[in-house]
Formats: structure tokens, sequence, C-alpha cells
């Protein structure tokens, strides 16, 4: 199963969170698909550094993709970014 999130961040700037499985990618329209955990590629890394410490531990207690979904959308929202979509496609 995979889930697709669409987030808005300051009113315009659209990305995407898609969580398969265990991985999760960011993905939008000038950085392309790029995975976050658990190996976040070099383009994540330049762009949002690496997972802190507490993020890895949260991510590591998430067990079904559901939690994953919930851990993403609570971490999304910390840094001002509003869920627009949700998608779950199988």
């Amino acid at each position: 199963m995979t889930t697709n999130l669409v987030f808005i961040v300051g009113g315009r700037q659209l990305f995407m969170i898609r969580i398969s499985g265990r991985d999760i990618f960011w993905n939008d329209k000038l950085s392309g698909l790029n995975m976050l955990y658990p190996t976040p590629s070099d383009k994540a890394l330049k762009m949002g550094g690496n997972p802190s410490k507490e993020e890895l531990e949260e991510y590591n207690m998430c067990k079904t993709e559901e939690e994953l979904t919930s851990f993403v959308i609570r971490d999304c929202k910390k840094k001002g970014a509003k869920l627009i979509k949700r998608e779950i496609l199988k």
C-alpha cells in the first residue's frame, strides 16, 4: 500500500510526501522525488539536513504505514505546512 500526502506551505508552494511500506519520499516541482527515510538522499540532506535524533527515534517507533502517516503529518505541521490531500493507493 502507498499513501500520498499533499501539503501547502506559505499559501502557494505545494509538495508531496509518499509513504510506501517503511520508505518515505518527498516530491516537489523543483527537486523531484527524494528519499527522506530510512536513508535520506543527498539532495534531501542538502535541503533539510540530517534528521534529528528525536525524528529518527519516532520514525523507528512507527510499526505501520498508518503510524508513519501520522508521524509525517505531525512533522510537516510543526514546520508550518498544511495537509490539503490524503490519497491511499493499493
